[in-house]
């Protein structure tokens, strides 16, 4: 497979008629809506959004079953209710996309380089032996039967200069960052099983990773920001992703999200999660006539754990050579985000941070980039979608289709 080259920025469009159906896969819910690009930026037309069950346990073959059911449910809903009939004849997407959260997808960035004592022209051929490099390098570090997902050059350099466009370029010196994702053979078959019955097999389908999808736009919208990490807190997950100078460097993941909390606090209250849901929002009101002190003083201790995986994970990806950008661009459910971001900001994390200050948090989906899509009018704005649209958006264009 021959890498794709992600050049070019989200905001220009390659115009087209026919819509394109987003599926976001999470470790807590499925979204699934449909975008036109015709326009110069996405309109989403349908969104909706189902919940997996609530498992006490949350591990991949647990709950890829329920994985299988709700996106069913989903695609159903967005075949009957998206892609209503016009002009009778049925809409028929242009591609279908599923992009799946950290639980689903294991990513990783690795650079590989080349030099020769005389300059030469960068070509296909040199790319396709660095990303071999590669796959030599990390052939040894997969476990099981996977199916990559995406190889992607996200950063190249030539001589020591970063450039977009290496192909055709001459050089004595080049070095690629590829970030490559990769999913089980088992999700990789339930997912075709599920897209080809709802909808025709005839259809392109294209599988992304959403740490790729996040830092791609994130890398766009904020040009003059050329370090920072990207926390993502799923239901079950937290990711943590490390760009510097624009390249994403490194990603680690921690197996405790929003639910995790949420299954700790009900065994420790003895109640249900939908309860504990419910109380945990009554607890952001800060009304202890209501709340009650006992239920806080669970969530604070919840919390607490939280950040201390946090930081361990920090630890793990600074180090005296390399510490940590300040700045921190938060995905969370819009719920639960001013939860997780007063969590860090809370506690010191500045041995990290290259200045030695604290981080600096802010939310990545807020009124600026939600202005970058369209919606019609009884379509709420599901955070996960406009990131995964926008960036659909970007890799579209790439691709010339």
């Amino acid at each position: 497979m021959r890498p794709l080259l992600l050049l070019k920025r989200f905001l220009k469009r390659t115009k087209t008629t026919q819509p394109v159906v987003i599926f976001d896969i999470g470790s807590a819910s499925i979204g699934g809506a449909v975008v036109f690009f015709d326009k110069e930026v996405p309109h989403i037309s349908y969104c909706t959004r189902i919940q997996l069950p609530f498992q006490e346990k949350a591990d991949e073959k647990r709950l890829l079953p329920q994985v299988e059911e709700v996106l069913a449910q989903v695609a159903d809903e967005v075949q009957k209710n998206g892609l209503q009939p016009k002009d009778g004849q049925s809409i028929v997407p242009q591609e279908i996309v599923c992009i799946f959260s950290s639980l689903w997808s294991n990513t990783q960035a690795t650079s590989a380089s080349f030099e020769h004592k005389k300059s030469f022209v960068v070509t296909d051929r040199i790319m396709d032996n660095l990303l071999a490099q590669i796959h030599k390098s990390n052939k040894e570090e997969k476990k099981g039967t996977v199916k990559i997902i995406e190889e992607i050059i996200i950063n190249s350099v030539l001589n020591g200069y970063p450039t977009h466009s290496p192909l055709g370029k001459k050089a004595q010196h080049i070095n690629v960052t590829f970030l490559e994702s990769t999913i089980t053979e088992a999700l990789y078959s339930k997912i075709h099983d599920v897209i080809n019955k709802v909808f025709s097999p005839d259809i392109p389908l294209l599988l992304r990773s959403f740490t790729l999808a996040s830092f791609s736009v994130t890398r766009d919208m904020f040009e003059d920001i050329r370090d920072f990490l990207l926390v993502d807190v799923t239901g079950e997950v937290t990711e943590i992703s490390v760009v510097h100078d624009s390249t994403l460097e490194d990603t680690l993941s921690f197996p405790y999200g929003r639910n995790t909390i949420v299954r700790d606090i009900a065994k420790k209250t003895k109640s249900v999660p939908e309860d504990v849901l419910a109380r945990i929002k009554i607890a952001f009101t800060n009304d202890k006539s209501v709340s009650g002190s006992s239920i806080e003083d669970v969530i604070f201790e919840e919390e607490k754990q939280w950040a201390d995986m946090f930081g361990r994970a920090c630890g793990e990806l600074s180090s005296e050579t390399k510490p940590l950008p300040q700045r921190v661009f938060l995905i969370s459910d819009h719920n639960y985000e001013d939860w997780f971001r007063k969590m860090i900001e809370r506690v010191d994390f500045s041995q990290f941070t290259a200045t030695r200050e604290a981080f600096q948090v802010e939310m990545l989906i807020g009124e600026k980039m939600e202005r970058t899509c369209t919606f019609n009018n009884k379509v709420i704005p599901d955070s996960f979608i406009v990131v995964d649209s926008l960036f659909y958006g970007r890799e579209h264009l790439s691709r010339g289709l």
